[in-house]
C-alpha cells in the first residue's frame, strides 16, 4: 500500500519527530493537501522504510481462566475458574518477538470430600493460588491490515493448596489481529 510520512508538532527545541501512516487511514478534509506525495519507492518500501520494527514493550492483561479440572474447581470454589491478572514484556525484532509473562489467580473457598458423586462441603477454608510464569517466542505475518501471529513456549506454573508442587509445562499460541477504522 502506500504511505504517508507525517511530522509530529515540535515543542520547545526537540528535534523534529516524523512516522508513517498507510494511505487508507487517512480521511481526505476538503481543501487540505497532504505535504508528501508518496512515491512508488516508497509504497514498496512499506512501513518499516521510516521506522524500526524492533522495540521493547510492557503491557498488563485481565482474563478469565477455565481450568481444566473445572469439575474440581467448581466444588472447591464455587465456580469453574475465575479472573487472571498479570503483565510481562515484549522485545520485537522484525516479525520475531520474545515475551516473558507473569500471571495470578487466586480464589478462596472450601474443601470438599466427594461421596458417590455428591459433594459434601467440610467447611474449612481453603485457598488456591496459582502463578505462571511463562517465556515465549513467536512470529508475526502482517498483510495489508491483518496480523496473524503464532509461537509457543515453556512456562512454570506455582499452585499452592497444601503444598501441590511446581509444575512445568509447554504452551503454544496462536492469534489474528485486524485493524482499521471504525463508522
Amino acid at each position: 500500500g502506500d504511505w504517508y510520512e507525517v511530522a509530529l508538532p515540535q515543542s520547545g527545541g526537540e528535534a523534529p519527530q516524523t512516522g508513517l501512516i498507510m494511505v487508507i487511514q487517512v480521511e481526505r478534509v476538503e481543501g487540505s493537501r497532504p505535504a508528501v506525495t508518496p512515491s512508488p519507492a516508497d509504497a514498496r518500501a512499506g512501513p518499516s522504510a521510516g521506522l524500526s520494527r524492533t522495540g521493547l514493550r510492557g503491557f498488563a492483561h485481565v482474563g478469565y481462566d477455565w481450568l481444566n479440572a473445572h469439575k474440581t474447581f467448581d466444588a472447591v470454589l464455587g465456580h469453574p475458574g475465575g479472573p487472571l491478572f498479570g503483565g510481562g514484556a515484549e522485545f520485537r525484532f522484525g516479525g520475531l518477538f520474545v515475551q516473558g509473562s507473569v500471571d495470578r489467580f487466586q480464589r478462596t473457598g472450601e474443601r470438599v470430600f466427594v461421596f458417590n458423586g455428591e459433594v459434601l462441603r467440610l467447611g474449612i477454608p481453603d485457598t488456591i493460588a496459582i502463578t505462571p510464569v511463562a517465556l515465549t517466542a513467536g512470529y508475526r505475518f502482517t498483510h495489508h491490515k491483518v496480523t496473524a501471529y503464532a509461537g509457543g513456549g515453556a512456562a512454570t506454573f506455582r499452585a499452592w493448596q497444601s503444598g501441590l508442587p511446581r509444575e512445568i509445562g509447554v504452551t503454544g499460541f496462536e492469534g489474528l489481529t485486524v485493524s482499521g477504522r471504525m463508522g
